[in-house]
């Protein structure tokens, strides 16, 4: 979670981490008057090449998906695979995309 707090706040977001599991997100991120709610997902490679991270039942705006090598942000699809309307284009345009980390 670290890679992720570290990527949001070079960006200028304010980061605040859930103090239990049971939490609908892990983060909160803060920026000018908006607040996301971000689930973070690990992102497995499978010896066959298949890549893979649990994306069911999530219940915030955003997913972060983390590896050793990569960070990628997603807008979770809601029931029958409609995107979030309430995520503005230009927020979702500025967080997702993959973000490569050394």
């Amino acid at each position: 979670m670290s890679t992720l707090s570290v990527d949001l706040l070079a960006k200028g977001w304010e980061v605040f981490r859930a103090v239990s599991p049971a939490c609908s997100c892990d983060l909160i991120a803060a920026k000018g008057g908006t607040l996301l709610r971000i689930k973070v997902r690990t992102r497995r490679k499978y010896p066959t090449g298949k890549v893979y991270y649990p994306a069911q039942n999530i219940r915030a705006d955003l997913i972060a998906i983390v590896s050793p090598d990569m960070l990628s942000y997603e807008q979770p699809l809601e029931d029958g695979g409609i995107p979030n309307p309430n995520l503005p284009d230009t927020l979702l345009a500025a967080l997702v995309g993959p973000t490569y980390v050394n």
